[in-house]
């Protein structure tokens, strides 16, 4: 048994096979499926190239992703999990999930489970944007001319002069 500590969520084991907790938001209702898979387990090895591996406990076959994603099959009905999420919600089960993944590091290629955390999209979303500014302003802005992202003033959101640079 090897421990290891994530930087938000605390402590998690590698080289254990542990059971395999899926979650999965529907985009368009935002509701959220969370629950633990009783036919498949997953084992976090420290490995940046392949971080986890899923085995189907009735078969002790090992399950591949497909471009990141796992098809599961759950009373009679395959359904298709993000690989991340699984990785995660497997993980730290205690923990509440969000909407989406976020990679700590910014290297989307690094899925070790000390990379991954829970956060919501809007969230994601204002991280790139911030990402893609300070990208764009070090290859000397947009057309010569530097980006700055800002905040609208909630009392006058169509005026630009009220808003705050973030």
């Amino acid at each position: 048994m090897n421990s290891n500590i994530h930087p938000i969520y605390g402590a998690f084991e590698y080289n254990v096979w542990k059971p395999l907790y899926f979650h999965k938001t529907n985009k368009k209702t935002k509701k959220c499926e969370f629950g633990k898979h009783p036919n498949y387990e997953i084992l976090f090895i420290d490995n940046k190239e392949k971080p986890f591996t899923i085995r189907n406990i009735k078969r002790n076959s090992i399950i591949k992703s497909h471009y990141g994603y796992y098809t599961l099959a759950k009373d009679g009905i395959n359904i298709t999990y993000s690989e991340t999420h699984i990785a995660v919600a497997s993980a730290f089960p205690h923990i509440t999930p969000k909407e989406t993944i976020d990679h700590i590091n910014d290297d989307p290629t690094d899925n070790h489970i000390t990379n991954l955390m829970w956060m919501e999209r809007s969230e994601n979303s204002k991280k790139g944007q911030k990402k893609a500014v300070k990208n764009s302003n070090a290859n000397g802005g947009r057309r010569g001319k530097y980006v700055t992202m800002r905040k609208p003033d909630l009392t006058d959101k169509t005026n630009r002069d009220k808003s705050i640079p973030i």
